[in-house]
């Protein structure tokens, strides 16, 4: 199946489920210092880190600016989807450069980045990187303050969202593992 269309495919698979399952999953935590939601899993952000790696930085900030939009239409929270998309979708060529093999990216344009072409640990380190990236920069722009108690807030939701955001990643990578050729050692 050509790329263009598997990614359409994995953009409808990955926001549907982050829309009809994910964005339904809370853990609330009412404390002195609020009622806030500890758990929110950002699975969706896996689409944007599996853009072909060889896409152009315009283009990857366009179709990380769409799927924030997509996002933001189904939460109550107009744009904080789509600004943290858009700071991923700019991070996301550095952390490439960073953690994928640069033999595989002049191979072939349109290879995605995965746990058979990147190895388990890269990946591992791509995604904890990206989805610390864009679950700080998210729950700052939630909180919008910088007393003690918001830091802390802050932290702890992140934490949380990364580990969760990371292991529904692997699971998800370990489910629908293709049978393209392995990465080359």
């Amino acid at each position: 199946m050509p790329p263009f269309f598997q990614n359409i495919i994995r953009f409808i698979l990955i926001l549907g489920i982050q829309v009809l399952i994910l964005n339904n999953v809370f853990l609330q935590n009412v404390t002195m210092v609020g009622n806030y939601t500890l758990l929110k899993p950002h699975f969706y952000i896996l689409f944007i880190l599996m853009l072909p790696v060889s896409l152009n930085r315009n283009l990857t900030l366009i179709i990380a600016f769409v799927t924030g939009l997509v996002m933001d239409l189904f939460t109550s929270q107009p744009g904080l989807h789509t600004s943290a998309c858009v700071l991923l979708g700019l991070a996301r060529p550095f952390l490439i450069d960073i953690f994928f093999q640069s033999n595989l990216k002049d191979k072939n344009k349109m290879v995605s980045p995965s746990i058979s072409q990147m190895g388990f640990p890269s990946f591992i380190i791509y995604c904890l990187i990206a989805a610390f990236i864009y679950n700080l920069y998210f729950f700052i722009l939630d909180v919008w303050s910088f007393s003690f108690k918001a830091i802390g807030t802050i932290l702890i939701r992140t934490l949380i969202s990364v580990v969760i955001s990371l292991v529904l990643c692997v699971i998800s990578q370990a489910l629908f593992i293709s049978s393209s050729p392995k990465r080359q050692r």
